[in-house]
């Protein structure tokens, strides 16, 4: 798996597939999918062309988009389903903003001269998304360049989409984003001290402060099950996201914190973690008492319990990062 960022390189001949695949979810996958067995069928590379920052953040500062995978945990992605594929990103500034579609055709075949492009049934280019799979393969087959359209995916009777993923989450809707996905919602990130407030009630926690850019779920505790990147630790916990209103926190810094209850009094601050999200337990509450929060935080480890017990197998669930690295300075 390589990843470049020079988006001016010659590599011409090669099978693309254009997206920008946030989550890379089921629907990406399939293009993704058919992409790679084409390349493998020809004996020719797959590179996947992608793009940084989403657009709309780019030219609007109003409705930011989060991100269901910021760009590292993407290639992280890349790394695990698709290994021999190139992972290309393209800086989206003005320049690119402002390339009509036939311009940003243009590009494709001077630069790039690809054998097949495989892009989804709604994918859009060009100034105001004025570009679409239509007018993309017309202009490349005159060119002598294949297109194929891949149709979209469904969960239920729904196009499954980073938007209708985003949507599940700001629900608390989990479960559902995870069958979008085709895994669980995760979140990456190394341990950094905290108020140390359950450490106190006998429930010592680990807190991860994930990117701004990280698209979260709704506020609440989750049941979850928690991945040291060394793979060394793979346990149950109880996950809260939020901005931990309850008793003496009044910041609003957003915050990941998980209770191991199998691995209660482990030291982890400092270490880096996988926490993968299963089912939405309850929304946040804010406690009158200490007391009260932990006589919650035991009522909240049965339920965890009962949900393990329902579900035993998703403790087993990992992604497959055995022998990757990155810079850390990602995380």
């Amino acid at each position: 798996m390589k990843l470049l960022k020079n988006h001016l390189l010659p590599v011409k001949g090669k099978i693309i597939a254009l997206g920008f695949f946030d989550g890379v979810h089921s629907g990406h996958r399939a293009v993704l999918r058919a992409a790679s067995q084409e390349a493998k069928k020809r004996n020719k590379l797959l590179e996947v062309i992608t793009f940084y920052p989403h657009p709309r953040n780019f030219i609007t500062r109003s409705r930011v988009v989060k991100y269901l995978t910021p760009y590292s945990q993407k290639f992280l992605l890349f790394k695990s389903f698709f290994p021999e594929s190139t992972l290309r990103f393209w800086r989206f500034d003005n320049r690119l903003r402002l390339l009509s579609p036939g311009e940003f055709i243009d590009i494709l075949d001077r630069i790039y001269r690809p054998s097949v492009v495989f892009v989804g049934a709604n994918y859009r280019f060009g100034f105001q998304a004025s570009g679409n799979t239509f007018f993309l393969k017309e202009e490349l087959n005159k060119r002598g360049i294949e297109v194929e359209i891949v149709p979209p995916v469904k969960f239920g009777d729904t196009v499954i989409s980073s938007s209708l993923i985003r949507f599940f989450l700001e629900q608390g809707l989990v479960e559902k984003a995870n069958s979008a996905l085709g895994y669980p919602f995760f979140i990456i990130g190394k341990t950094r001290p905290g108020a140390r407030i359950g450490q106190k009630l006998g429930f010592p926690t680990g807190n991860i402060y994930p990117p701004s850019q990280k698209k979260l779920p709704r506020a609440g505790v989750y049941a979850g099950v928690v991945e040291s990147w060394d793979q060394e630790i793979r346990q149950p916990a109880l996950v809260y996201c939020g901005t931990k209103p309850s008793v003496l926190n009044k910041g609003k810094r957003r915050v990941i914190e998980f209770f191991m209850p199998d691995l209660a009094y482990r030291e982890l601050y400092n270490q880096r973690f996988l926490v993968y999200l299963w089912r939405f337990l309850r929304p946040e509450i804010t406690f009158p008492s200490l007391s009260e929060l932990k006589q919650q935080i035991l009522r909240d480890t049965e339920h965890l319990k009962q949900y393990l017990h329902q579900y035993p197998a998703v403790v087993n669930y990992h992604l497959n990062v055995t022998n990757w690295r990155c810079n850390s300075s990602w995380y």
